[in-house]
């Protein structure tokens, strides 16, 4: 769907766009910073048959520092929707989830993760 033309995916009325986003095949996030340090990185939310969606996996990489200081990649297996807001829990565990600092790998055993996605203030809906 071409956000600039297509029709709005947040906002007031018409299926989908009610209160909760609509159903998409997958979702591609690019990451620019994380706690306001710039990093390379994106997220994919996918989608299972039936609806729902099966998995988030996300990864990114410290720009700030030499290469291999600081990255971390973690796939996340239980996800809940509520409106706006993908949460995501049970990371998987083994070489699915795991941060790397200075070239030394640590297991990431718990954790969370959030999205609530808003449109743009001062753009129309859709853009």
């Amino acid at each position: 769907m071409d956000l600039a033309s297509g029709p709005p995916i947040i906002g007031a009325g018409g299926s989908g766009r009610g209160g909760s986003l609509p159903q998409f095949n997958d979702i591609n996030v690019v990451l620019t910073s994380v706690a306001g340090a710039p990093v390379a990185g994106s997220m994919q939310i996918i989608s299972q048959a039936g609806g729902g969606y099966s998995e988030v996996i996300i990864g990114f990489s410290d720009l700030t520092g030499p290469p291999g200081h600081f990255s971390a990649i973690c796939a996340f297996l239980s996800i809940t929707i509520s409106g706006y807001t993908f949460s995501a829990t049970v990371p998987q565990t083994g070489n699915s989830c795991y941060i790397t600092e200075d070239f030394t790998n640590s297991a990431i055993t718990s954790g969370s993760l959030t999205i609530t996605f808003s449109p743009k203030q001062g753009l129309p809906l859709g853009a």
